[in-house]
């Protein structure tokens, strides 16, 4: 019985051997393209626009820390904040309050007010 299926597992072994073949190719040729692209910055920071950070977070959290952290040349802190927070942790409107109350973020009168 299980000799009617060889043939077909054979074939099927081969083609997804053929497959990840081709993968590993493409995965390394991305590799050396991030590298020379990193070259040619030259030691300044990556600027990056709110949808490429997002785009980039989406693929991270598909792959999972771990996996994230191992193909950055150095860690680097979540570069996607929770949603409606800003960098501070303040809530969108908490500045706008605190600048209309005299307030500041830290507690103290603000200047003028």
């Amino acid at each position: 019985m299980l000799t009617d299926y060889l043939p077909l597992r054979a074939l099927l072994l081969s083609v997804a051997g053929w497959v990840h073949r081709e993968q590993q190719r493409t995965i390394e040729y991305l590799v050396e393209e991030n590298r020379v692209l990193k070259e040619q910055l030259g030691g300044r920071r990556l600027r990056l626009a709110n949808g490429q950070r997002r785009r980039l977070a989406a693929k991270g959290k598909q792959l999972g820390r771990r996996a994230v952290q191992e193909s950055c040349a150095r860690p680097v802190r979540s570069s996607c904040a929770s949603p409606g927070r800003t960098r501070r942790g303040d809530t969108p409107g908490s500045r706008a309050r605190s600048a209309t109350s005299g307030i500041g973020l830290g507690g103290q009168r603000l200047r003028g007010s």
